[in-house]
């Protein structure tokens, strides 16, 4: 069909030059809006910024109002060009209305915002599907050519999340469903009020497919940039715009859009993404890491090429006539879906991986009585006893409604409470039972599909203890005290140790007794100590490291997984608190088969359970870390890295009265900018900041493979004060178990800090909001020990 002389007038070289520069604006005004939104986001997680993560999110709500308006602008541009503006407008009204579901819900709130985004997008499609209906007449049955050319992009979309990604639960699975089919509903209905436009102004195949394409790869950016919190938003801007061509195929030569086939594309690549990737382990850190969140953006990744390149075909190929001919695209499509289904079974990692949550029951043990039990392990004994008894107790009612419906469950007796392997449906059952407190969301890490594997360490052996030794005096006090830390036994949970290190082998506890009741690893069931990460490697030889490196290189250890990957829950943590109190065999039970006997003296932990990623409270583990307490374990614990904002010591454990809290310095013995601070900690008991401060700034330490390596962290602080409580108890053993002596010593020796001022505190008031009572002392701390030795 020939364009007419009016058509030519409206279609002039300024209209296009006008609705193409629309588009341009668009799509750098989302890559800047929502990408800068999305990147702040991401490292307001990592800094703790001093606003929320809600409050940067609100900030893509500044682009709809930027683009409305010139779209708006340019509504009086006919034909082609018209069209396209008004697209514009419609991707823009449909994107602010996606937004608002970011603002309305928390992040953390995943489901809340997937359903309503789901909503709002389907109910927003469905009127443009009326409309097409009403303009240009609904296409019911689809076309089986154009079908099979869907399924088939579809089918080859779907590659990358086969093999990289990984299924939830079934709700997961519907949530995920759910938005993809809005999704596609509200594509498809812009692609048909877009294409028959087109088609009816007189727009050669090629011409539409390149116009259409290109509008409706700019409305699906739109789209993408407003979906998700965090999560689906990278993903989506990623992979989906190169669907727009494909999307203006289908409708590049008739009036009537093939609706159904467009929606069959539109809901199958969707789904990949939103179903196989988990938003919560869709972080920067993980990224990082090369964890979940780096394989889910390397799948992305492979979309945007896919996607680019079979749009490069589509522009050869496409406007001949005879390219969507069924005999040619049915069976492509099954080769598609049944090899992509292969390589699921093959390569990726089939089966269901969904997120659990933590019952934590109203009674609680009452521990207060082991405090007059002056003999330790009896105490370690009645508290462990005292508390199983009441978890036999209190659990009995909800245990029998459990197996009553086969519903998989793990019992914890540190904290009074149940995990419960169910999906998000039965948590809303379960909260009105009357001896429920409270239920955590529990996260579950898909699975990788490869192994992390720690880098090799840069570093040898140091020759001279390391500088954080020195600062803390720790060789004064190997040479003139004469203190090792001998006979006394440091339990690590972290992310596991390298059990062969030289620095660390000889100090195992297991090397003469067994793995058992001495390794225990909740997340990979390994059976002697092994770390894909370093980090607890490293932390373990900062207390103890046998070498110019630890502490307390005298002392004895064993081990738990509470983190071998960046994503932890209550539970995990759990039962690396539960292991450090009253260890049990590996396939033991920890509630029939602990020996508190072999409990931990010291227990160094240089992690954070954050509320709203991890599903910790701010109680839980307070419960947990008092439990300790009363049986004479002294709890060590990273401050954490969330600094330098004020306010940015929020994360249980460290951020606990009852516990040991430990910022981290530099050499200067200045405050680390990352150290976390306060005053604002949320502590159940009224916490304004860390304890004391170590040092955590380019810790040369143990690091698996036999080597060394160096790095920061408030995670390198914590073990220098739990080497300093080994060297403490070893030089007086009347101290042992006595956790508010010590720390009162620790306070009392800890040199004054005398650092510049971060303005969250009063200056000169102690404790200080993030250097606590100053700087640790080992040499100090140690002599006051022995002066009251017999005392």
């Amino acid at each position: 069909m020939r364009s007419s002389p009016s058509q030519q007038a409206v279609e002039s070289p300024l209209a296009w030059l006008l609705a193409f520069g629309l588009l341009l604006w668009a799509i750098f005004l989302t890559l800047g809006v929502q990408g800068g939104a999305l990147l702040t986001a991401w490292l307001g997680e990592l800094t703790k910024l001093s606003f929320s993560a809600r409050q940067i999110l609100a900030i893509g709500l500044v682009q709809t109002p930027l683009l409305a308006a010139p779209a708006a602008g340019l509504l009086l541009l006919k034909a082609r060009p018209g069209a396209v503006a008004r697209l514009t407008l419609l991707a823009t009204a449909a994107a602010g209305m996606l937004m608002l579901p970011r603002v309305a819900f928390a992040p953390e709130a995943v489901y809340a915002a997937g359903l309503t985004r789901g909503l709002i997008s389907m109910g927003f499609g469905l009127l443009l599907w009326v409309r097409a209906a009403r303009d240009d007449g609904l296409m019911l049955k689809p076309r089986l050519g154009a079908a099979g050319f869907a399924t088939t992009l579809a089918g080859i979309w779907m590659i990358p999340w086969w093999l990289y990604g990984a299924l939830g639960d079934w709700f997961d699975i519907f949530v995920a469903g759910f938005q993809a089919a809005g999704m596609a509903f509200l594509l498809t209905g812009m692609a048909a009020y877009l294409m028959p436009r087109l088609v009816k102004w007189g727009g050669t195949p090629a011409s539409n497919i390149g116009v259409g394409g290109f509008a409706l790869a700019t409305a699906i950016l739109l789209t993408a940039g407003a979906w998700g919190q965090m999560d689906y938003q990278s993903l989506l801007m990623l992979a989906a715009p190169a669907l727009g061509f494909p999307l203006a195929v289908l409708g590049a030569r008739r009036a009537k859009y093939d609706l159904w086939s467009a929606w069959l594309l539109l809901f199958l690549a969707a789904f990949g993404p939103l179903a196989f990737s988990d938003p919560r382990e869709t972080r920067l850190i993980g990224a990082i890491s090369a964890d979940t969140a780096a394989w889910t953006m390397r799948a992305a990744a492979l979309n945007f090429g896919i996607g680019w390149f079979l749009t490069l075909l589509m522009a050869f190929f496409a406007p001949r006539r005879s390219f969507l001919e069924r005999r040619v695209w049915a069976p492509l499509a099954g080769l598609a879906w049944v090899g992509g289904f292969a390589l699921y079974l093959g390569m990726g990692q089939p089966g269901f991986y969904g997120d659990d949550f933590f019952v934590v029951l109203k009674t609680q043990a009452d521990l207060k009585p082991a405090l007059a039990i002056e003999d330790l392990n009896e105490r370690r004994a009645w508290v462990y006893e005292t508390l199983v008894d009441t978890a036999d107790k209190e659990q009995a009612g909800l245990i029998a409604w459990l197996e009553a419906r086969n519903i998989p469950y793990t019992r914890y007796y540190l904290v009074n409470g149940i995990e419960i392997h169910a999906s998000v449906l039965r948590r809303w059952q379960l909260a009105r039972r009357s001896e429920v407190a409270r239920v955590l969301y529990s996260p579950e890490l898909r699975p990788l599909p490869k192994p992390l594997a720690p880098e090799p360490g840069a570093n040898h052996a140091p020759q001279e203890p390391t500088w954080g030794l020195e600062a803390i005096q720790a060789p004064r006090v190997w040479s003139e005290l004469g203190v090792r830390g001998e006979g006394i036994v440091i339990g690590q949970s972290d992310s596991g140790v390298d059990g062969a290190h030289p620095a660390l082998a000889e100090a195992y506890r297991g090397r003469d007794m067994g793995d058992d009741y001495n390794w225990y690893d909740p997340w990979g069931d390994t059976r002697s100590p092994v770390d894909l990460s370093g980090h607890g490697t490293h932390t373990l030889g900062t207390a103890l490291g046998r070498g110019n490196i630890g502490v307390a290189p005298a002392a004895t250890w064993f081990a738990c997984v509470n983190l071998q990957r960046n994503l932890g829950n209550p539970a995990n943590y759990l039962d690396c608190m539960q292991f450090m109190l009253a260890p049990h065999p590996q396939n033991g039970d920890p509630l029939r088969d602990g020996r508190p006997e072999l409990a931990a003296d010291v227990s160094t932990n240089s992690w954070g359970c954050p509320p709203k990623l991890e599903g910790c409270d701010q109680r839980t583990l307070w419960q947990a870390t008092e439990a300790l307490r009363a049986a004479g374990i002294m709890f060590v614990v990273a401050a954490g890295n969330d600094g330098p904002a004020c306010n940015s010591l929020q994360t249980p454990p460290g951020n606990q009265g009852n516990a040991l809290s430990v910022g981290a310095m530099n050499k200067e013995r200045e405050l680390a900018l990352f150290s976390s601070r306060g005053p604002e900690t949320l502590s159940p008991d009224g916490a304004i900041g860390p304890d004391l401060i170590a040092p955590g700034v380019w810790i040369t330490s143990a690091w698996p493979g036999g080597s060394y390596n160096t790095t920061d962290g408030t995670s390198m602080a914590a073990p220098h004060v739990a080497g300093v409580v080994a060297l403490m108890w070893s030089a007086n053993p009347e101290l042992r178990g006595d956790v508010a002596a010590t720390e009162q010593i620790l306070i009392e020796t800890a040199a004054p800090y005398a650092g510049p001022d971060d303005g969250c505190g009063v200056p000169g008031e102690y404790p200080d909001t993030g250097a606590g009572y100053g700087a640790l002392d080992a040499y100090a701390a140690v002599k006051r020990a022995l002066e009251l030795r017999g005392e």
